[in-house]
Parts: C-alpha cells; structure tokens; sequence
C-alpha cells in the first residue's frame, strides 16, 4: 500500500480508539465517584470535591484496564465506518489483501500499547499512590503508609491524637507476622520528637505490636531495656501478608527492582511478577483485540448481518476479561507459573483473532 493509504488507514483506527477510550474513561468516572461517595457517606470529612478527585486520581489505573475495550469498540467502529463509505471496497478491489490493510492498525494500537506500559504506568502508579493515602484518611481511615525499599520495611502510622510513629525493619516473616531488628521513632504533631525504641524483634497482635528484648529512649529520659512492651497499631494480619505495596503503585520500571527489594526482605513478590508479565504482554493483548474487532466485522459485506457478528465481538472481548481473572487467580495461587499465567489470555486471544481472521479471509 502507499503510505498516504497506511497513514489514513492507520488515523482511521487511532482516532476511533481514543474516541471510544474517552468514552470508557468518563463512564468509569461515573461509576468509580458514585462507588467512593457510598463508601464515605457516614465520614464527615470526605466531601464530593475530595472524593472526585480521589476517583480521578483512580482513573489512569481503571483506564489502563478499560483499554483493551476501547480498541475493540474502536476497531470495530472504525471497519464498520470504513465498509459503510465504501472504503474498504474500494482498497479490496484493487488488490490489497485484509492482513495489508489491517498492518496501519495493528501498528497503531501496538504503538499505543508501548506508550501506555512505558509513559503512562508510571503515572498512574503514582497517582494511585496519592488515590490510596487519601481513601486510607478520608474513607477507611486507616491512614498507615507502608514501603519497602532496598534498607528494609518503612511504616509510617498516624493515631487520632495526632502523633506518629516511624517504624523500620530490616527483615520480615509474614508467616509468622513478625519483623526482624526494628526501630521505632514516635513524634509529637510534625517534628517534635518524643522517643525511640530499638527491639530485637516485633510479632503483630490484634491491635498492637509487640516488641521483644526493647531499649525504650527518649529526650528527657535515660536508656532502659524492657523485656516485652506493646505498642498500638492499626495494621491487620491481612495487611502484612498482602506483601504491604500493591503492585498498582509501583511503576514499569520500577518493578524488577522491587521484587528483588521484596525477596531479599522476606515478602511474597508473585503479584508483583504477576503485574510485571502483565504488563509486558498488554501490547499484544491490543493487538488481538484488534484481530478479533476485524474478524467480527469484516464479513458485512458479504454476508450481511452486522448487529450478531458486532456482538460476537464484543461477547469475546468480555470473555477475556473472565479468562484473564481465572488464570490470573491460578497463577496467585501457585497452580500455575506467573510466567505462563500472565502471557496465556494474550496467547489466546491472539491464536483466536489469526485463526478467525484466516477462516473468514483464506478459507
């Protein structure tokens, strides 16, 4: 083909897909700030401007999920719009096949796809951050801010008198809910430090940490050792074993780094490997979207029957939704390695948009 028809081709497909993602996204937004405002309907503080901009700062990371959709609908549209004018006749006729035709799409939602894991995941990554500190004060309050980096575990925790406390560990055994050499340093309002405690090791109860073989120190105090001592927190069980970061919040490129940062501390790293595969097979995924949208539409011309083959389309599309929820949960739960869990529903998708698209094509 020439490039003025690839790039015309190509826009075609581009513009159709931004055009149903804007769709998607405002819909999303509906549906995300309607769901927060009922969650913080009993809490005083939480007015509809913050909770707006809690279901924005929520957007990229329900968007990213929703794009696969939107190149679907897109796609479909823009074969549809093309075949109605005529178009595609036109480009049939004069001796192009379906795969050339479809090469300015594919590209398209490949180059959108990359665009999406490298720019725009690290991103979101951060506003989900943002989005989870303000529902863990504003809705859950449960204002506790934990990270793992390359020194250890960091736990920040607020109470309702307004201290807080720093905490750090160099190790921790989720099994046993306990972390390993730990330090507390407590404050009064921002910066006024009110004391410290080193302790050998801290095992998480209901409600409280306790701390074992503790030196407790503080400005106007002298040193003392004390065997066991209890400090309160708002931390549950669940909280610990859920590996303390999700893997929404840390960006592409963060990752690899972070999972090694997770494994040398002690957690559970496999939703993180689960994100990273993820991510990596999302192009592709685009791509199969765009296959299967062309198997569905394509036969309009010669068979008739737009609405059904439409909806078979958009039947398959939701399908993968499920697949990807089930093999994702075996790949969580170890029935299945991240690796082959991850890139399966892309594998599929993929196979079945070829095969579709060669049965209706090439006979």
């Amino acid at each position: 083909m020439s490039r003025t028809l690839s790039l015309y081709l190509g826009r075609q497909f581009l513009v159709a897909t931004l055009a149903a993602y804007g769709t998607l996204l405002a819909v999303i937004l509906l549906i995300d700030t309607g769901e927060l405002l009922r969650r913080a309907a009993s809490r005083p503080d939480a007015s509809f401007s913050i909770v707006f901009g809690l279901a924005l700062l929520h957007l990229p990371t329900l968007g990213a999920q929703a794009l696969p959709f939107a190149v679907l609908f897109g796609a479909i549209f823009a074969l549809v719009r093309l075949t109605r004018g005529h178009e595609l006749a036109v480009v049939r006729a004069a001796g192009v096949s379906v795969w050339q035709f479809l090469a300015p799409g594919v590209i398209a939602v490949l180059a959108l796809g990359i665009l999406d894991v490298t720019v725009m995941n690290p991103i979101a990554a951060l506003l989900q951050i943002e989005h989870e500190r303000g529902v863990g004060r504003y809705i859950t309050q449960r204002p506790s801010l934990m990270q793992v980096s390359s020194t250890g575990l960091w736990l920040r925790e607020a109470d309702a008198a307004g201290d807080h406390s720093v905490m750090h560990a160099a190790s921790v055994d989720p099994l046993a809910l306990r972390l390993n050499t730990v330090t507390v340093l407590r404050f009064r309002g921002e910066d006024e430090f009110i004391g410290r405690i080193d302790a050998e090791h801290a095992t998480l109860v209901e409600g409280a940490w306790i701390m074992a073989a503790a030196w407790v120190t503080g400005p106007s105090r002298i040193g003392e050792r004390v065997a066991e001592m209890s400090v309160p927190t708002v931390l549950t069980a669940s909280h610990l074993r859920e590996s303390l970061t999700s893997p929404e919040t840390v960006s592409f490129w963060q990752l690899p780094r972070f999972i090694s940062v997770l494994e040398a501390t002690g957690l559970s790293a496999l939703g993180h490997r689960m994100q990273w595969h993820t991510l990596l097979a999302r192009p592709f995924v685009l791509v199969a979207m765009l296959l299967i949208a062309a198997a569905a539409s394509l036969r309009m011309t010669r068979r008739g029957g737009v609405t059904p083959l439409v909806f078979a389309g958009i039947t398959i599309g939701f399908a993968f939704v499920l697949l990807s929820s089930v093999i994702e949960a075996l790949g969580l739960g170890e029935r299945l390695p991240v690796m082959l869990a991850a890139w399966t529903p892309a594998s599929i998708m993929l196979m079945l948009g070829l095969a579709m698209l060669m049965h209706l094509e090439d006979g």
